[in-house]
């Protein structure tokens, strides 16, 4: 079997690659309409999809067939892109820092939809403020919400999202990283480590994956022009 399929790391070093890592629609990347295609009637959850790259590919799911079960602690903007998609889109306030939480988000897409086919975990957030930064009091514990959010909550969804595609035999977790996750970002030492961590998890998870016919790949995108 190629193994290389199961594991993908988009960075700006891979030669298929033009320019750094960019956000671009599927138009534009000239992916088959038939690979598109595939996505009709498979149902994914997802992870921070109310606003940025996880709002862009709920649509995206959502425009090719996939009915799609999402949270977000972005309450208003989930709601309203949700009732704007219609029913084949489904919204839950969801902190995915929180395990109860995502166990919440994972329950409705199989009691909605019948299970689980596609994994995106895309929760993200980034402090100013890095815990090094030299003016922080050393008296103070520092928030770990970067830690939780970005690291703990792609663990979180990685554990839940295994257990519902065993029971389909097979399917796709998508971790979102980010070019921090295996270059430097001077001033942000946090994120940059948990980002790193997003990287470690598909790293120790892809070759045991693959008996079970689960594809565990991590998406490092480079600057966005808004929010995550």
């Amino acid at each position: 079997m190629n193994q290389r399929r199961f594991f993908n790391v988009w960075t700006p070093e891979n030669p298929r690659a033009s320019g750094p890592p960019r956000l671009i629609s599927h138009r534009q990347r000239g992916i088959r309409p038939s690979l598109l295609n595939t996505l009709k009637d498979k149902v994914v959850v997802l992870t921070g999809g109310s606003t940025g790259i996880g709002r862009c590919a709920v649509e995206q799911f959502h425009e090719h067939g996939a009915r799609v079960v999402f949270g977000d602690v972005s309450l208003d903007a989930g709601r309203e892109l949700a009732t704007r998609l219609g029913p084949g889109v489904r919204f839950l306030p969801c902190d995915s820092s929180s395990y109860t939480d995502q166990l919440e988000l994972f329950r409705e897409a199989g009691q909605a939809f019948g299970g689980v086919d596609i994994v995106v975990a895309n929760s993200g957030i980034a402090n100013h403020k890095d815990i090094f930064d030299p003016s922080c009091d050393i008296n103070v514990e520092p928030s770990m919400k970067e830690i939780d959010v970005n690291l703990k909550g792609a663990l979180y969804s990685t554990r839940i999202g295994l257990h519902y595609l065993r029971q389909r035999n097979g399917g796709d977790v998508v971790l979102v990283s980010s070019i921090s996750g295996f270059k430097e970002c001077v001033g942000l030492g946090t994120y940059t480590a948990s980002k790193h961590g997003v990287v470690g998890i598909v790293r120790g998870l892809h070759l045991q994956s693959i008996p079970e016919n689960i594809r565990i790949n991590v998406i490092c995108p480079w600057m966005t022009s808004e929010c995550f």
